[in-house]
């Protein structure tokens, strides 16, 4: 990805193939919702998203924990449903034949077509389905809504992990706990998992431009999905009533809400749900009320009536914007670069100051970097050690008359804090020095200052520094 934006898996319409592609296109990563389709659907929609697009796309399914057992009052359900049922147009509410499709059949389908990423909410995966992805070397994307289940995500397995706010839209990917009972905002929940785990973070809910994407960066995120954003988008599946509804809406007028599909999910504030509140019934339980309200839905969708219509979508409606994907992508990665540029003027004359020194013997022993950083490692700071090497250290070929670097050392001991975009260029520091022959020592005595999150991000930066030169 050249812009740090996942496009979310947004099933029962919105996120369609060339919404997909589309974002893929213009430099993030694009998601098919699969949820809802059929083995057959899916495999149709994954062809033509490869025609759209040569690059890398994601597939989303429910975990099969979302299933629950039957449960409710079908005959009061069903007398509720009556009332728009003849409204409508449509026949008496019945008891579905099929509540939702086979997961083992629609993974199936992903393994077949080698899908590069496949995500999942409402759980986690089978130990076998996790092994089969990972023996195709498929990423693979969990969800999570608490530190504890990001815990369970890492330890099941996965290869990052959505971190999913209660001011996201659509339904929560709770599932160590009922759902009403965690409803933790994007902004606290991000750096409590990107400090809990060892594994890249996406930050979903409320994220609706730039600003919120750098946001999420400076939370420790490794990207920003967001999928409300891409709702009105000219590529988007959602219905033009629902549109209007969007249109209209403000950040105040959503609900979460188990009247549709009986899990919460946050959509926008209709008359059925206002309805549905009154009457003090319960749901029956997922995914017996999802197929006992699909006709409802449906048939209100094809007559423009979005007060009967499942709208889900998260707070930041104020900032909802129109438009091919492209565009709103390209807006996307001016408002990243701007906020930053804000950022970079404020904090201008705030930073603290990282010193380093760079000593080189060539005399008797191989040629060598030392770098001693104190304090705190940032962006800025990493890039100018990296300026420094690559000014005067790193040959473009040999025999040059320049030294060539043998070995690194990167003493760290006095270091107190680590940010995730000053990992990053570290990381371009080790880069610049990669050789075969090269070697690398850390110094890292005397971390005790560093907090837990940034001891993490050090551990996985040395991990993947330390592959560089295997």
């Amino acid at each position: 990805m050249t812009i740090p934006v996942v496009q979310a898996p947004m099933a029962g319409g919105p996120s369609t193939p060339e919404l997909v592609a589309a974002v893929c296109n213009a430099g993030g990563l694009g998601s098919l919702g699969a949820e809802y389709l059929t083995p057959g659907q899916i495999e149709q929609a994954i062809e033509k998203i490869r025609g759209l697009t040569s690059r890398p796309f994601g597939v989303n399914l429910f975990s099969p924990d979302a299933d629950q057992a039957p449960a409710g009052d079908l005959a009061a359900v069903g007398e509720f449903l009556s009332y728009y049922h003849e409204r409508l147009g449509i026949g008496v509410p019945e008891f579905p034949a099929s509540w939702n499709e086979d997961f083992n059949e629609q993974i199936e389908v992903l393994y077949r077509s080698r899908v590069p990423i496949v995500s999942f909410t409402l759980g986690t995966l089978p130990i076998k389905v996790m092994d089969r992805l990972k023996g195709q070397s498929t990423y693979v994307i969990g969800t999570a809504t608490t530190v504890k289940e990001a815990i369970a995500l890492e330890r099941a397995g996965v290869d990052a992990i959505t971190a999913q706010g209660s001011d996201a839209g659509g339904h929560r990917g709770t599932f160590l706990a009922e759902a009403e009972s965690v409803l933790v905002g994007t902004m606290a929940l991000v750096p409590q998992i990107v400090d809990a785990v060892s594994l890249p973070v996406l930050a979903s809910g409320g994220i609706m431009d730039g600003r919120g994407v750098v946001a999420a960066l400076a939370l420790g995120a490794s990207a920003a999905q967001m999928g409300t954003a891409f709702l009105l988008t000219d590529e988007a599946g959602t219905n033009q009533a629902a549109r209007k509804a969007l249109l209209d809406a403000q950040e105040d007028q959503t609900a979460i809400t188990r009247a549709f599909s009986g899990r919460p999910a946050r959509g926008l504030r209709n008359e059925f749900i206002e309805d549905w509140n009154k009457s003090g019934l319960k749901p029956m339980s997922f995914p017996l009320q999802n197929a006992l309200t699909r006709p409802m839905r449906r048939a209100a969708a094809a007559r423009g009536e979005a007060g009967v219509q499942s709208v889900w979508a998260g707070q930041g409606l104020r900032l909802l914007r129109k438009g091919p994907a492209a565009s709103i992508m390209l807006q996307l990665q001016k408002e990243i670069a701007d906020t930053a540029a804000i950022l970079d003027k404020v904090f201008e004359n705030t930073r603290v100051p990282v010193k380093g020194t760079l000593q080189m013997d060539m005399d008797e022993k191989p040629e060598e970097i030392t770098i001693h950083c104190n304090g705190r490692i940032t962006a800025e700071s990493a890039h100018m050690f990296q300026r420094e090497i690559q000014d005067n250290c790193i040959p473009v070929s040999r025999g040059k008359g320049v030294p060539v670097i043998n070995r690194v050392i990167l003493d760290l001991s006095n270091v107190t804090h680590i940010d995730n975009v000053g990992l990053e260029a570290l990381l371009d520091v080790w880069t610049a020095g990669q050789r075969k022959s090269c070697s690398v020592e850390i110094i890292n005595q005397g971390l005790r200052g560093l907090k837990r999150g940034s001891l993490l991000r050090l551990d996985r930066a040395f991990r993947r520094m330390l592959a560089l030169f295997e």
